[in-house]
This record gives structure tokens, C-alpha cells and sequence, in this order.
């Protein structure tokens, strides 16, 4: 199996809802907790966009996206329905940014 340390995209933004993904962070993000990976089908733009979903019970929350880079190597994996699983590797803060960033550990 194949290893990739990431960062999320977009973090700072608010969902479509006007849900802050700061605060979902806040309330749902662990270190260790796996999450979900989204394929987003598009007609125009990157089509290898990924989105990245913190899972609550039955219920996920979108958080951000993977670099396209990233989406580039795991897309054909997502959308063949083999196995790629993603864990928060770290909640880093840095110094001049009030954000909380997400970092994921995925195996493929």
C-alpha cells in the first residue's frame, strides 16, 4: 500500500449552509479519527477534486479539499471503490493564523 501526509484545502471557508468548517472542525476533528473522501463529479473545472468529510454517526460535515495533486493520484482508486482510508494525522495552529489547519495520513 502506498502512504501520502497531506493538508486539507480551504479550511478557513464556510460550507454552501454558511456552516463556519472552522467550528465543525472544533467540535468534530481528532487526531486519529478516520474521515471521508468525496469524489466531486464535475462537468467544468478540476476533475480530480476531492472533498474531505469529518464523519458524525450517520451524518458528515465538509471541511475542506485535497490538493489536486493529491486528487490526481487517488480519483481512479475513489471512483474504482478500492480501498483508500484517511486518518487526521494532526489539528496544527499556526503562529500568524487564527485557523485551525488538518492534516490526513492516507493509504491506498
Amino acid at each position: 500500500m502506498k502512504k501520502i501526509v497531506t493538508r486539507v484545502l480551504g479550511v478557513g471557508n464556510r460550507n454552501a449552509d454558511g456552516r463556519s468548517r472552522q467550528k465543525i472542525l472544533a467540535k468534530y476533528a481528532r487526531k486519529g479519527d478516520p474521515v471521508l473522501l468525496k469524489h466531486v463529479k464535475l462537468d467544468a473545472g478540476d476533475q480530480n477534486k476531492i472533498e474531505v468529510r469529518l464523519i458524525d454517526g450517520e451524518k458528515s460535515h465538509r471541511v475542506g479539499f485535497l490538493p489536486g495533486r493529491i486528487g490526481g493520484l487517488l480519483v481512479k482508486h475513489l471512483d474504482a471503490a478500492h480501498e483508500v482510508k484517511a486518518v487526521i494525522s494532526s489539528l496544527p495552529q499556526e503562529e500568524n493564523n487564527p485557523n485551525t489547519g488538518i492534516h490526513l495520513r492516507i493509504t491506498y
